[in-house]
Formats: structure tokens, C-alpha cells, sequence
């Protein structure tokens, strides 16, 4: 579903799973970020869309009630990690609807590169058929996603912008 990128009442769970998925060994790999984390993060926070803490300082993690100075401390080095994933792997934590096996194939290293791929190029990689084509099509699309890639892009995330 393309819905809960961005907090909001009524998208809280969502967003928490969404920022749960984000931080998994499938996505940006953020050690030690479990539910507990990002929701304190979030309540001290208040993020506004899923890649919000990517603003926050060491002082502002350090500040969360409930971290230990060794836990901020770790946080702050995943989050800088963070930053230097590949592409693929932001793209996963934007949960395009598409494997891993089939994103690799694509060989798509920026957003201009993918936004430049037709239903056709979707189609022709493992285990995507017409139906799985025209969601990342519609994924590709989305406001929130377009929103998301420009703010990526601000923030020099590698294959976002130039």
C-alpha cells in the first residue's frame, strides 16, 4: 500500500512498521534499531515522514529518553552508515514492490535511471509480471515517493539527484 511514508493520527501503526521495516537487514541494515527505538525516536521527535531521522544530531539521539549513552551512541553510527548504502538499498526501504533479485537485475543505480524505465523493462526481470510491473509503475508515480526522492536527494543520498 502506498500510504503512511508521512505520519499522521491516523496512520501511526503503519508508520512505525514502516520505519520497523526500513531499519531490517532487507533494507538499510540499521543495527539495534528495533520497535522500542523508533518509537521513542518518533514520540521525542516527531518525524515527519519515514526518513526523518536522518536530520537528527548526535546531541538530539543522545537527548531520547531511554537511551543509554552507549545505545545514542550506536544509533548515531548506524544512521551515519546509513548514509552511505547503496541505492538498491534505499530503494528497498521505500518498499518498491519489487525482490531484491529483481531490483539488482534492473541495474538501476539512480532515480533517473529508474524513472526513465518503461512497463515493458519491468515486466522482462524475475518475478515480475504485467500486474507486479504496474505497481512499481504506480510506486514510481506516487506523490509520497516523489516527495521522499527529492528529500533524499537533498540530503546527498547516493543516486538521488547529481
Amino acid at each position: 500500500s502506498l500510504t503512511c511514508f508521512y505520519a499522521s493520527a491516523t496512520c501511526q501503526e503503519q508508520f512505525i512498521s514502516r520505519l520497523i521495516w526500513l531499519g531490517s537487514r532487507s533494507a538499510l541494515g540499521l543495527d539495534g534499531m528495533g520497535e522500542a527505538s523508533w518509537r521513542a525516536l518518533h514520540q521525542t521527535h516527531r518525524f515527519e515522514h519515514i526518513f526523518s531521522w536522518l536530520t537528527l544530531t548526535s546531541a538530539q539521539i543522545a537527548n531520547t529518553p531511554g537511551f543509554a549513552k552507549g545505545k545514542s551512541e550506536q544509533i548515531w553510527r548506524q544512521f551515519n552508515l546509513a548514509r552511505r548504502q547503496p541505492f538498491t538499498r534505499w530503494i528497498m526501504a521505500m518498499d518498491i514492490p519489487l525482490t531484491q533479485a529483481a531490483l539488482q537485475a534492473s541495474g538501476d543505480r539512480s532515480w533517473e535511471q529508474l524513472l526513465m524505465r518503461t512497463e515493458q523493462h519491468w515486466r522482462q526481470l524475475p518475478a515480475t509480471g504485467e500486474r507486479r510491473a504496474g505497481r512499481v509503475i504506480d510506486w514510481r508515480n506516487n506523490l509520497q515517493i516523489k516527495a521522499l526522492s527529492r528529500w533524499l536527494a537533498a540530503q546527498h543520498i547516493p543516486g538521488f539527484g547529481s
